[in-house]
């Protein structure tokens, strides 16, 4: 027993034996004296084991008069104690919970692949994102710069939580729009967006056990849709109320499909009429847009080594440029060879509208506006969409 634990124990078998003889105040004096005698004991085994400056009668006397008090701040110290180790073992299991790879956490979007992600990089796509060291990356119009680079024209304001998959410019009426995939399980939705205030115009969620990913809008003015995982795909129809002008999406049906991966990823019309369609591995496979099967597929190597990870598509001037996930560059793509010719540094766009705290907010996010010949870029959790030209 310490010390304080034996002061504490003397000092309540004190009290406990002074308020017997002041409730016997009449009794006999001998019994009295009896009882100062050992109180006087007590308080000089006491006075030994406190410090030499406290007074052994004042703290007796304190601790007997104040032990409603000392209980009451003992049973306070003990809920304390409880409550802060309750909230230590909530910290510890939502730390373990945030640490976790879930469907919701917009950090990891494919989590399989992200596992896999630093040793495959190591081929292709490390030559790549090494070439853009000779690249030019500047936000001015000085047309003397060599090499591809990419020119700022505009920034317009983002929905900084979704989830960006796929974009595309569309034109309804005498208003052009983005029409905007988002993922996430429970969040994945279709939208009309205004190109320059960011305001959401139409929204379809999809059902919450579906990871939207890359849409496209094909020439009869149907909206294709895939999901990650699932093999289903979405065909939709953008409407526009004729009193009010609101805008909407109507679902038409439903398909499946099958890629390489068993998963979608990107999707665009190839401009002859069929479907370009990425699903995370170094090939494209170009669909029949009405059966959704795959009629060819070509392989995407950079200086003969395989790309993969491909990722959001936007087709262009008889190109594929494409998103490479969680690389911030675009490549493009001949459609024909399925050879890169040319890259893209996005990285000062990505840095700009990105606090760099979370890892899952990669570019991603490409549409192509003819009318101007002037790309507008993205990316996940991103607060800005930027109009740009890729100039080579």
């Amino acid at each position: 027993m310490s010390p304080c634990h034996l002061h504490l124990h003397l000092v309540t078998q004190n009290t406990m034996g002074i308020d017997t003889p002041k409730r016997r105040v009449a009794a006999a004096s001998s019994q009295h004296q009896q009882q100062l005698r050992q109180r006087q004991r007590q308080e000089e085994l006491a006075r030994q084991l406190l410090p030499a400056e406290s007074t052994p009668s004042v703290v007796v006397h304190n601790l007997q008069s104040d032990m409603p008090s000392l209980l009451r701040r003992m049973m306070l110290t003990t809920l304390v104690l409880a409550v802060v180790a309750a909230l230590s073992l909530a910290f510890a299991l939502g730390v373990r919970s945030a640490a976790s790879p879930s469907p919701t956490n917009a950090s990891v979007k494919h989590s399989e692949a992200f596992a896999q992600l630093v040793p495959a990089t190591k081929t292709a796509v490390a030559q790549v994102t090494g070439s853009l060291a000779t690249t030019n990356h500047d936000h001015t119009t000085n047309t003397a710069a060599v090499g591809p680079r990419v020119q700022v024209l505009a920034k317009f304001p983002h929905d900084s939580e979704a989830f960006t998959q796929g974009l595309l410019v569309a034109r309804y009426g005498d208003r052009k729009v983005f029409v905007e995939s988002t993922g996430l399980f429970g969040k994945s939705t279709l939208r009309q967006v205004a190109i320059e205030t960011g305001e959401v115009l139409a929204r379809y969620e999809l059902p919450a056990e579906l990871f939207g990913e890359g849409v496209t809008l094909t020439t009869s003015g149907e909206l294709v849709m895939l999901t990650w995982k699932s093999r289903r795909g979405f065909v939709l129809r953008a409407e526009q109320a004729a009193a009010t002008g609101a805008s909407s999406f109507r679902l038409e049906r439903e398909f499946a499909f099958e890629t390489s991966t068993g998963e979608g990823w990107g999707i665009d019309t190839d401009g002859s009429g069929h479907l370009v369609v990425s699903d995370g591995s170094a090939s494209l496979a170009f669909w029949d847009p009405v059966s959704m099967q795959e009629v060819r597929r070509v392989d995407v190597t950079y200086k003969g080594q395989p790309v993969s990870y491909l990722n959001e598509l936007e087709v262009a001037n008889g190109f594929v440029y494409a998103n490479i996930w969680y690389q911030r560059a675009i490549v493009k793509i001949d459609m024909a060879t399925g050879a890169v010719v040319a890259v893209f540094d996005c990285a000062a766009l990505a840095d700009a509208a990105t606090t760099g705290e979370d890892p899952g907010a990669v570019l991603n996010g490409i549409a192509y506006d003819g009318d101007e010949d002037a790309f507008y870029v993205t990316g996940k959790l991103w607060n800005a969409v930027y109009k740009v030209r890729l100039v080579e």
